[in-house]
């Protein structure tokens, strides 16, 4: 019922939305797994602070993947949903270190983990200044929401070495192209044996060249497709 509720948006509390997310509810739960629920709403659940699902959660206050935390960051998160407004990372923080605690307890009643591991969990402490979300590739993330997957976890050829690297190049350029008064720029790299784009870089840094409409993916221009077609095709 939770994840209906998110999908419609939080509507108002009454007996007549509530037969709805019932009978939603049903749906969902004829025709998904538990574990396909779960998954939908740690993709879509509130963890406080703006942040909306697990993976943006675990990169906003832990600065890693999901899969990468640990017990005690991993029970602080599960218990953010609740009152994600009221408690979370630098809000109500003895509250929310008491409620890790009280699920790290129940962990152990649970037979999850053992007492050792959630004495040693609960004397981690709780995240401190948020860390800013990865943000390598903003252009590629914009075509993709432009493409219609907004909200879907996408799995991408980009390496991000290499990203790092032509983005870096870019910028470089653009300081050099700016005394001609051009603020622009964008650069793809793909693998010409199998067609993958191994490095998406749609326009130049704003803190780089100033406010030149810099948020527009010029990547994806008509002429900039036919520049890219006739000599920036890289085989690696």
């Amino acid at each position: 019922m939770q994840v209906m509720r998110i999908a419609r948006k939080n509507k108002s509390r009454n007996v007549f939305q509530k037969i709805i997310e019932i009978v939603l509810s049903t749906r969902l739960e004829v025709g998904y797994t538990k574990r396909e629920i779960l998954a939908l709403y740690a993709s879509h659940a509130p963890f406080g602070s703006n942040v909306v699902g697990l993976e943006a959660a675990a990169w906003r206050y832990f600065g890693r993947p999901a899969n990468k935390l640990s017990w005690a960051e991993t029970a602080m998160l599960a218990v953010l949903p609740n009152s994600p407004s009221l408690i979370y990372p630098g809000k109500n923080q003895i509250k929310l270190l008491n409620k890790r605690n009280r699920l790290l307890d129940r962990l152990v009643i649970a037979g999850d983990i053992d007492a050792q591991t959630c004495e040693l969990a609960k004397r981690e402490p709780l995240p401190g200044k948020p860390f800013p979300l990865p943000n390598k590739a903003p252009h590629l993330m914009l075509r993709a929401i432009k493409d219609g997957h907004k909200g879907e976890y996408i799995k991408t050829s980009v390496r991000p070495n290499l990203q790092d690297n032509v983005t870096d190049a870019v910028d470089r350029q653009i300081k050099t192209l700016m005394a001609n008064g051009i603020y622009n720029a964008s650069a793809v790299v793909v693998d010409v044996e199998t067609g993958n784009v191994l490095a998406y870089v749609g326009n130049t840094s704003k803190d780089i060249a100033g406010d030149h409409n810099n948020a527009v993916d010029v990547a994806d221009a008509p002429a900039a497709q036919a520049v890219y077609l006739s000599h920036c095709f890289i085989a690696l």
